[in-house]
């Protein structure tokens, strides 16, 4: 049995920092749901934005990460990326399809959380700031080891169209 993964929008803030509650986040078109599985803990305050694809790098990584291979930090979830690839991922995937540099030329960014908001469930948080990736269509998501492998990936085929005006916090899911 695969490892399944699914991606949601916990929250959003504005250029100052306040929150946006998500209906209007979704009303001004910055988010768009899609249907929210049963099994994932996903909460009603959250917007549901599709299923994640656990390559097989990441099973292999989660093997090593709870046989406590040295160093372990190497194998467990510490960055995440966007990008505006489209092409469905494959279990064989090693890197986004097309990236997008959050800051300069940053193409990762630590995450901000690692949690367990339910039975067999580790929810990876992380925010894309407001002033990062502006002007893309983000499509494209994908968190990674501490050695920068890629660990999971989702595209969307109605993406996030990301300007200054706001911050969303995204989680990637992992079902076990």
């Amino acid at each position: 049995m695969r490892i399944r993964g699914f991606l949601t929008c916990t929250a959003v803030h504005d250029t100052e920092g306040r929150p946006v509650p998500l209906s209007k986040a979704i009303a001004y078109g910055w988010l768009k749901p899609v249907r929210a599985p049963a099994g994932f803990g996903i909460r009603s305050d959250e917007v549901p934005l599709g299923h994640n694809l656990f390559l097989d790098a990441g099973r292999q990584y989660m093997a090593y990460a709870w046989g406590y291979r040295s160093p372990v930090s190497n194998y467990v979830p510490q960055y995440f990326g966007i990008g505006t690839g489209a092409s469905t991922p494959t279990v064989a995937d090693t890197a986004l399809e097309n990236p997008v540099p959050f800051t300069g030329q940053t193409l990762l960014k630590l995450v901000d959380l690692i949690d367990f908001p339910a039975p067999f469930i580790a929810r990876v948080l992380f925010t894309i700031g407001a002033t990062e990736a502006n002007g893309y269509l983000l499509t494209e998501f994908g968190f990674y080891s501490g050695d920068r492998t890629l660990i999971a990936r989702l595209t969307r085929s109605v993406g996030i169209n990301k300007t200054s005006d706001f911050a969303p916090q995204l989680a990637h899911r992992v079902r076990f």
